[in-house]
């Protein structure tokens, strides 16, 4: 009995890793690109002013008001430093961001709910695996709205 627990809990932890993915830089920059090449330009130049935003925000905020991770990261450059900093939490702050850009842009309110519940997960992860706490989670989650509102009032 004890193996198959073990073995539901790893796919569930695998399967919760793989999700979390969804706030990485990496996806977000592969999903601007996919709704450029899709046509939806004023979208993707949208989540690419979003990532600016939050990019260029949460480094200083990491570099000058530095927070270790809940699981300490050891940094010798300040490269290292800005990942080893946990506030604010950029993943949440990104797929926050995606969520409010898609919620403007698509309006509908199943979608939203759906890339909310992922958004959960997401945060779930993050704190499970001791990248963050809540208040790096919520402290993205309050930068991506600032600049939501921010651009799409513009």
């Amino acid at each position: 009995m004890d193996s198959i627990n073990s073995y539901i809990y790893k796919v569930f932890d695998e399967s919760i890793t793989i999700i979390s993915k969804l706030g990485s830089m990496q996806l977000y920059i592969v999903l601007i690109l996919a709704m450029y090449f899709l046509g939806e330009v004023e979208f993707s130049l949208l989540l690419t002013y979003g990532l600016l935003g939050i990019t260029l925000i949460a480094i200083p905020i990491r570099l000058f008001l530095f927070k270790e991770r809940p699981k300490r990261e050891k940094f010798s450059n300040i490269l290292e430093k800005i990942k080893a900093s946990s506030f604010p939490s950029m993943h949440s702050a990104r797929f926050s961001f995606i969520i409010f850009s898609a919620f403007t842009y698509v309006k509908s309110q199943e979608f939203t709910l759906f890339l909310v519940s992922i958004y959960v997960i997401v945060c779930y992860q993050r704190i499970h695996k001791k990248r963050h706490d809540i208040y790096d989670i919520v402290g993205g989650l309050i930068l991506s709205t600032c600049i939501a509102l921010f651009l799409f009032n513009l």
